[in-house]
């Protein structure tokens, strides 16, 4: 049995944008040993130029869970204030002030009630001097660079400082693509912070007979210091196809004359993607992760972990074998506060995949299962490599995860903030984030405010028990909207339950590995759920960002609205002409700012003032003829925005309460003796027979437009 309290050890977190992270308690007895709450936070900015003042909250709980609760308070020892309750996995706390705020959670679960300690974050103004990295462009921001142009640079060492005799020399080493198919290592130098410039060859592709016909994939590079060596491994292919899976090696001392080459099957294994990692123990030990197979099975069977000889030049054994049949690719293995994570792409071709990532106190121990990270395709990705951001202690993480197939003019990669602790890694998608490399600080930027999340939500088609409409804005990149039937187009709609400036749409699509689609879709908004209007037409699909951009959308948006409505025309997949998918939706998240009222108001009424009565019941068009006055009114002198507010309530409310009458035509019945002859014009009645709402049938006059020349 074990005693009323429980405590866990959950490593402490130095970095200021994560803050602090402390044990729990659980108010029971015999807690199950997988009741793991992780709680990890981020100070983020509304928009690029905008103070850090908001603080993104991300949680681990077990799944026992049926509440949770998230407290705040400006002291580490007070009581916080309830700002949230209820299921989600994450909570964004806005505008706040500059200073120390605390974070805690409660969880009811089946095994009683759970209390996280504090977590500690600080805002702050945005600093000055940072580097920007902007995720809609692919471009960074950043004081005193220059970009280097070389089409024929496969890959380019960072520099390397020399012996200590001669400090003030840099060293570079590129891989250079040499005619169409062989590949040669180049060395350049720059003296004294000056320009890098050639200095020499130091591999040949005449060194080597594979280097006269191959590609390179996977470039890992590493300068070990401690034996002032760098080292390159990477997969090895024929120009041509993926049938061999080999290893390429070179290696050799920044200015020496060592370099050497291998390209080999590491213990007769075939490896593709990989990661060279050095570990922080007494022996430097180095390690080659990779996807492989032994001969006969298919490629990217199993992860293996093999062990590197001391100079990094050869592998000596297995270590670990991982996802044993998975087909997981792109490993690469990072080790924070003692635990190692790896993360791994979904086998898929060059397609978005599933990321996942698995932990472990050990490498040559027992990983976790693999567990789910960000959504279901990467945000339209595959799951890359860890970019590290300054010094070791107060370093933070980013997710480099490639985009393959993309539009022309978009970025190739995603870079995604990574959080982590107690064995468990969050990422989400940003339009980019500050850093500055060396104190390690990160502040993601989001466009605006999340308002869509858990608002009231509808579909034209109804969705399966319990995959309703509003499993489509829940927080969860898992859970989704599932059609009850297959029809094309549908509709899925929010109702924000205030009026906004928006600026910003972000889906999360289903997409079924190996019959991969990408989905024509419209944006329109909507102030009364009565007008409509487009601000966001993505159904061109001559436009590479439609056709080329799969699992996940980000776009920029102009428009105010309450309603926002997404119409998805089609689902196109790349390897059947026949749309089989039945309308699924993952996610919907929109973003923006609170409009003006009075601008909104504006707006509405310019959309409804040329209203005429036509068919309209006498009570619903007066109670509509009343509230529009009050608009002009409003509008024609100085007002308040609570005024304001009131006024465009109730305008929207008379537009949605118009009331077609009795009389109201709802059909036309079919005309005869009007068929059209070349060059004659048929003689048109000039009234109609109709069927009202009432289910009469009358005769109506209607005028025929005459086109003219």
């Amino acid at each position: 049995m074990r005693g009323l309290l429980k405590k866990i050890k959950i490593p402490i977190l130095t970095l200021v944008l994560i803050g602090l992270i402390f044990p729990y308690f659980c108010i029971n007895v015999n807690a199950a040993d997988n009741d793991d709450i992780v709680l990890v936070a981020t100070i983020f900015t509304q928009g690029k130029g905008q103070d850090a003042v908001n603080v993104n909250l991300e949680w681990v709980v077990p799944d026992s869970t049926s509440s949770i609760r998230l407290y705040r308070t400006a002291s580490e020892n007070e009581d916080g204030v309830l700002i949230y309750e209820g299921a989600n996995r994450s909570y964004q706390d806005y505008d706040l002030d500059v200073g120390t705020w605390y974070y805690y959670l409660e969880v009811d679960t089946t095994s009683g009630t759970c209390r996280s300690e504090t977590v500690q974050v600080e805002t702050m103004e945005l600093p000055q001097g940072l580097y920007y990295y902007d995720n809609l462009t692919g471009q960074t921001i950043e004081p005193d660079t220059t970009n280097q142009n070389n089409s024929s640079i496969i890959h380019q060492s960072q520099p390397i400082v020399g012996l200590e005799s001669e400090s003030n020399v840099e060293y570079s080493y590129r891989i250079v693509r040499e005619g169409e198919s062989a590949l040669r290592v180049d060395e350049y130098v720059r003296v004294d912070g000056g320009e890098f410039e050639y200095s020499r060859t130091v591999i040949q592709p005449s060194d080597h007979e594979d280097l006269l016909d191959c590609k390179l994939e996977a470039i890992n590079t590493v300068y070990v210091e401690h034996i002032n060596k760098i080292v390159i491994w990477a997969h090895w292919e024929k120009r041509h196809g993926y049938a061999h899976g080999k290893a390429f090696m070179f290696t050799g001392t920044p200015g020496g004359d060592d370099f050497i080459v291998k390209i080999f099957n590491p213990l007769d294994y075939q490896v593709r993607d990989m990661h060279f990692y050095i570990d922080d123990d007494a022996e430097k030990t180095g390690y080659l992760i990779a996807a492989s197979n032994k001969p006969g099975e298919p490629a990217n069977h199993t992860i293996r972990i093999f062990k590197m000889n001391s100079d990094y030049t050869d592998i000596v054994e297995v270590t670990n074998e991982l996802f044993y049949g998975m087909h997981r690719e792109a490993p690469n293995l990072i080790k924070h506060d003692g635990i190692y994570y790896l993360f791994t792409s979904e086998s898929a071709g060059w397609y978005p995949s599933d990321g996942r990532y698995a932990s472990s106190k050990a490498i040559d121990g027992q990983f976790t299962e693999l567990r789910t990270i960000g959504n279901t395709s990467t945000f339209s990705c595959q799951s890359g490599y860890i970019i590290k951001i300054g010094p070791e202690g107060n370093m933070s993480y980013v997710m480099n995860a490639h985009r393959w197939i993309r539009g022309e003019g978009t970025p190739g990669q995603y870079r995604l903030p990574v959080l982590l602790s107690d064995g468990y890694a969050f990422y989400d998608f940003w339009i980019g984030y500050y850093y500055n490399p060396q104190s390690g600080l990160l502040i993601p930027v989001q466009d605006g405010k999340l308002l869509s999340l858990n608002k009231p939500a509808v579909a034209s088609i109804p969705g399966a028990d319990g995959l309703e409409a509003s499993k489509a804005n829940d927080g969860d990149y898992y859970s989704r909207y599932l059609a009850t039937k297959s029809e094309w187009p549908y509709w899925w709609q929010v109702d924000l339950e205030d009026y906004y400036n928006l600026s910003n749409i972000q889906l999360s699509w289903y997409m079924v590995k190996g019959s991969e689609g990408y989905y024509k879709y419209k944006v329109q908004t909507s102030l009364d759920k009565v007008n409509w209007t487009t601000i966001l037409d993505n159904t061109d699909d001559s436009d590479t960002t439609v056709s080329n951009t799969y699992g996940f959308n980000v776009n920029k948006l102009e428009g105010i609205g309450r309603y926002v409505r997404i119409i998805v025309e089609d689902a196109v997949l790349h390897n059947n002409p026949v749309n089989w998918y039945t309308p699924n939706l993952y996610e919907v998240k929109i973003f923006g700012n609170t409009s003006s009222y009075r601008e909104a108001l504006r707006e509405l009424y310019d959309q409804v003032k040329e209203w005429e009565k036509s068919y309209y019941t006498d009570d619903s068009w007066d109670a509509f003829a009343a509230a529009k006055a009050s608009a002009e009114n409003i509008l024609s002198r100085p007002a308040s925005e609570d005024e304001c507010k009131a006024v465009l309530d109730a305008l929207a409310e008379a537009v949605r309460g118009l009331e077609q009458s009795d009389d109201a035509p709802v059909s036309v019945n079919k005309l005869e003796g009007t068929a059209t002859i070349v060059n004659t014009l048929p003689e048109l009645p000039e009234k109609v027979s109709v069927k009202t709402k009432g289910g009469d049938t009358v005769d109506i006059p209607v005028k025929w437009p005459t086109l003219t020349e």
